[in-house]
């Protein structure tokens, strides 16, 4: 919360005066070095352990600024100052809940102060909370925020997480009329766009993004992802390269190019690109993962099951190993173990008509036809291409002429 810390300042004490005449510009270490000497002679004062503890987490000595806002707010528990400068250094230093707490504990406070209801909404979103976010952000333009650019850049943001994409448009737009050059806000339009089913558009806006803010890998690489939903891979390629050039931390671009190496079939290519991180990325799940992939493309069952058993040790959770698991697991003929699979990946996703899918040829296979329908149905539901896959999967040979099969085709073809 930005506010002239000089109006808490004894008059009669220069220390304190200067020490809040150095935070305001800017001078975090000199501020510390002011505020720590005027709290050798008074130590309770609530307001220097204030600024001692801005000016020490502004300086990144955290662990400092910690102590310092506990024993402040010992002294003095109700200020809601403080606990919004607390709760913004724990969220600097993720500490989540603490933050939420003191952020909370702020607004009840001080409930007049717009900046709270930004900083909490932001929070809330970072935590994959958007739905909450979102009256946060109303409230902070309600009460007429200063800095309205960046709440309707937040909003937009949650906007985009709920899949509420035209929403998200408009404050995406909002933002670009008050900072046409905002390289963030051009590239949360593009998500929207994208979401709208406006794909030129957001590549369009992409590609804004990355013209203001070159240095920027994600914004390359999300020009790469919609390059691949237009079908264009040879333009995509370019731009995962771009965005590895960028950021060779930015590991998603170069996953994303070994996938589409895949998928194009050019597997000698995927297998280059692997070797040349082994080294530093082999303790990485999406390394082995995309080992598994790639060995399974070519047919190598046991190395892809291999290989996606120690992607599944490092991350035991990636419910994209789990999936692939059960698809290999389905061509060794292990077919109760990748029905397992399929379960698993079930239980913690919402609706995946693809595991449906290999669940209902699993079932096929083992001859239990009821249950092979039921998620043949289920599988249909979230996606038709998948009834008119299984009239030419080999895992349905033998259910196929059942009566309930045909039943099945007869329904969906009139619910269509």
């Amino acid at each position: 919360m930005d506010q002239d810390y000089t109006d808490f300042a004894e008059e009669d004490d220069t220390r304190l005066i200067q020490a809040h005449r150095a935070l305001n510009q800017g001078d975090d270490a000199l501020a510390l070095e002011l505020a720590e000497d005027y709290l050798a002679d008074f130590p309770l004062n609530v307001d220097a352990l204030n600024l001692c503890a801005v000016a020490a987490g502004n300086v990144g000595d955290g662990a400092k600024a910690l102590a310092l806002y506990g024993k402040a707010l010992l002294l003095d528990p109700d200020n809601g100052a403080m606990h919004y400068n607390f709760g913004m250094l724990l969220q600097q230093m993720e500490l989540r809940e603490a933050a939420l707490w003191h952020l909370q504990r702020a607004l009840e406070l001080q409930p007049d102060f717009p900046e709270i209801y930004l900083s909490l909404g932001n929070l809330l979103d970072e935590a994959g909370r958007p739905a909450e976010a979102l009256p946060l952000f109303t409230e902070a333009l309600r009460r007429a925020a200063p800095n309205v650019a960046d709440v309707y850049f937040s909003q937009g943001c949650a906007l985009n997480r709920l899949e509420r994409f035209a929403e998200a448009l408009d404050c995406f737009d909002r933002v670009l009329r008050l900072q046409p050059r905002s390289a963030p806000a051009w590239n949360g339009r593009g998500y929207a766009l994208s979401g709208l089913g406006k794909e030129n558009q957001a590549l369009k806006s992409f590609r804004q993004a990355a013209r203001l803010a070159p240095e920027m890998a994600g914004f390359r690489f999300n020009c790469g992802l919609s390059l691949c939903r237009m079908g264009q891979d040879d333009a995509a390629l370019r731009q995962f390269d771009l965005a590895w050039e960028r950021g060779r931390d930015f590991w998603p671009a170069l996953w994303e190019k070994i996938l589409l190496l895949i998928r194009l079939g050019r597997l000698e290519e995927a297998g280059a690109a692997l070797s040349a991180v082994k080294k530093g990325a082999a303790k990485r799940c999406e390394w082995h993962f995309c080992l598994g992939l790639l060995r399974a493309a070519g047919e190598d069952w046991p190395a892809a099951l291999a290989a996606l058993d120690r992607c599944l040790a490092l991350e035991p959770d990636a419910l994209y190993a789990q999936k692939e698991k059960g698809r290999v697991l389905m061509a060794l003929g292990r077919l109760e173990e990748a029905l397992r699979c399929f379960d698993a990946v079930l239980q913690l996703a919402e609706g995946d008509p693809q595991v449906d899918y290999h669940r209902a040829c699993v079932l096929a296979r083992q001859g239990r036809p009821r249950l092979a329908i039921q998620a043949l149905s289920r599988a249909a539901d979230g996606d038709p291409g998948f009834l008119q896959a299984a009239a030419f999967d080999h895992a349905f040979d033998g259910v196929r002429n059942l009566p309930s099969f045909q039943r099945l085709f007869k329904m969906k073809k009139a619910e269509g």
